[in-house]
């Protein structure tokens, strides 16, 4: 783009912001005020005998008069509306920061709301995205700013989705927002991703199960209650908890999933598949083989790996090898059960 064309870009939003905002206030108090003085000036005259000693005179200064208020007249509406239409800035620098979000243009947004705020420097509106933006695109400098002018509400929200941006590239920082956000509201939603990203990305079984628990004082939800029996089944015996003890605490929080009922709930497989496993190892066969064919009837993969497999184990401390077999055969195709389905396969030849 040329010079002239740069110019003629200027020139244009020039003009559409002096559309916007009903052109520049202060030059329409100059005209105003010359308008004033000028309607003074006639009044003068109209009193001046000395001036008005014809009735022709009169009659062309009256004309004058009425023209003049007539101005005057307009002229404070359109400041007015001016002024109104200047107040109103913010608002229209927010809606731009708005639009270019929708765009993921989340750095030109944030400048938008800089102008909304040197406008109105309590808008909270303005505040509160501010620290969404910076959030989304973890601009520390900008979010640290802006942090401590909202209410718990919005820190809350803030900091969840500061967490979020962090949770697949640094897990660590990820709860270090998560239990920030806990502390002004968003609990359970908090503690539920801070427990998660313990079990999933650190294997800190311990820490998860705390934020699991913490996450359950607000908001009793199916897989948090199936992860926190995960955490018990896959955490390593201590002198204070072995393994029996870790067993038993899964099937007591899985329990409790399952009494949550499959109604809404579509963890209700997975939490039933859990408690067969736990039941497994627990030596309590019966119950296990129960949630396995509960776990089945209720996935909508009727092929669901964890459930056949904890279904052949139970079939074959049953001794029923040939049923284990076929649940076995089943399980090998999943990935991550294959070798072990494989196992119990030579297991039951083994015993034929």
């Amino acid at each position: 783009m040329g010079k002239q064309g740069v110019l003629a870009l200027i020139l244009l939003l020039t003009a559409s912001m002096t559309t916007l905002f009903g052109g520049d206030c202060d030059q329409i108090k100059k005209e105003l005020k010359a308008l004033e003085k000028t309607f003074g000036e006639i009044r003068k005259k109209m009193g001046d005998k000395g001036q008005v000693d014809t009735k022709e005179k009169y009659n062309k200064l009256k004309a004058s008069y009425n023209e003049t208020w007539k101005k005057i007249s307009a002229k404070k509406v359109e400041l007015k509306k001016c002024e109104q239409k200047e107040n109103q800035k913010y608002k229209f620098y927010l809606q731009e920061a708005v639009n270019l979000k929708k765009s993921k243009d989340y750095k030109g947004a944030i400048k938008k709301l800089e102008l909304s705020l040197s406008e109105k420097p309590d808008y909270d509106k303005a505040l509160n995205l501010m620290t969404e933006y910076s959030a989304k695109i973890k601009d520390m400098k900008t979010f640290n700013k802006f942090i401590g002018k909202v209410d718990k509400k919005q820190k809350s929200k803030a900091y969840y989705m500061l967490a979020r941006s962090y949770k697949d590239s640094n897990p660590k920082t990820a709860i270090k927002y998560y239990l920030e956000a806990a502390k002004y509201g968003r609990q359970g939603k908090s503690y539920y991703w801070a427990g998660v990203l313990y079990y999933t990305k650190l294997t800190d079984y311990s820490s998860a199960i705390s934020n699991f628990k913490k996450s359950l004082k607000y908001s009793k939800s199916g897989k948090t209650y199936e992860l926190l029996g995960a955490c018990y089944m896959e955490a390593k015996p201590t002198k204070k908890m072995n393994k029996k003890a870790l067993v038993a605490e899964a099937i007591k929080y899985l329990s409790k999933g399952v009494k949550l009922g499959s109604k809404n709930n579509q963890t209700y497989h997975i939490i039933c598949a859990r408690l067969a496993q736990a039941y497994n190892e627990e030596g309590k066969a019966k119950s296990a083989l129960n949630y396995a064919i509960k776990s089945l009837d209720f996935s909508p993969n009727k092929k669901y790996g964890l459930a056949h497999f904890e279904k052949g184990r139970a079939l074959f401390k049953m001794k029923k090898y040939k049923e284990a077999k076929e649940a076995f055969l089943v399980a090998k195709d999943d990935l991550i059960l294959s070798q072990n389905a494989q196992y119990w396969l030579k297991e039951i030849e083994k015993v034929k």
